[in-house]
């Protein structure tokens, strides 16, 4: 988790947006980003943060916390793919210049015709998410519990990231004596897990994240991202389970020969 001082200290008087991820995609980890806007707001800049994995999952209010620009994508809370939501605080602040251009609409941010049905759709999905956050955060919760229940004793297994800080709908973990890429390739008729996030599964280089964390060797090239939702029953997660189990067994035991 990023700590509050690391980032103010960052800032230099060149600096003009900080970005920060709210919880990051391959490890779960909430960041202090209401701590950290509030130790902003008096620095001539803006402060950006990205929602894509925490809006609908945790509560957020930009009322009081001083974020200036927050960006979020609808699939990400059961919404329709293909389109997000950019909040800016203050408009007459922050002057944002469009990468296309022309159109008046959308104040001159964005050209072309808004997609009324998605942006209808990806509004009801978050209604939903937000009535539902309590009962999901809860579901996602049991889920995670029932699946480290199967893995853990198997031992040698490290769970990345500071669990007492993260999104229960994440996990992010490494077998020992077995590399993530041939888990994935073990499994893929099977379970859909990922070696990092999932707009960097088909990437050969290990994930940046974790190196960023300090994690290296071994356990960087280990590393398994396993992901579950609202959708997500108690059995598939079991089943699962079972499966990533039986293959780390067997993938050890042929390391071991």
């Amino acid at each position: 988790m990023l700590a509050v001082d690391e980032v103010i200290n960052a800032v230099t008087d060149e600096t003009i947006l900080v970005s920060i991820m709210h919880v990051n995609n391959e490890t779960g980890v909430i960041q202090p980003v209401a701590e950290i806007a509030r130790a902003l707001e008096d620095k001539d800049l803006l402060f950006h943060v990205d929602a894509a994995q925490s809006a609908g999952k945790m509560a957020i209010d930009l009322n009081l916390t001083p974020i200036d620009l927050l960006s979020l994508s609808a699939h990400k809370f059961h919404g329709p793919k293909g389109v997000g939501c950019l909040y800016i605080r203050n408009r007459s602040k922050n002057r944002l210049t469009p990468l296309l251009h022309g159109g008046g609409q959308e104040f001159g941010l964005r050209p072309g015709t808004s997609p009324t049905h998605q942006i209808v759709g990806m509004a009801s999905a978050l209604q939903l998410a937000q009535q539902n956050m309590t009962r999901d955060a809860e579901h996602c919760q049991r889920l995670k519990r029932s699946l480290l229940d199967v893995l853990m004793p198997l031992g040698g297994i490290t769970l990345n990231g500071e669990q007492s800080e993260t999104l229960p709908n994440i996990v992010n973990l490494g077998f020992d004596q077995v590399s993530a890429d041939s888990l994935l390739i073990t499994l893929r008729d099977n379970v859909a897990i990922a070696s990092g996030s999932a707009c960097n599964s088909g990437a050969v280089e290990a994930s940046h994240v974790l190196r960023a964390m300090g994690i290296e060797g071994d356990r960087l090239y280990g590393a398994v991202r396993i992901s579950f939702g609202r959708y997500t029953t108690e059995t598939e997660i079991r089943t699962a389970g079972h499966r990533i189990a039986e293959q780390v067994l067997r993938l050890r035991e042929l390391a071991s020969a």
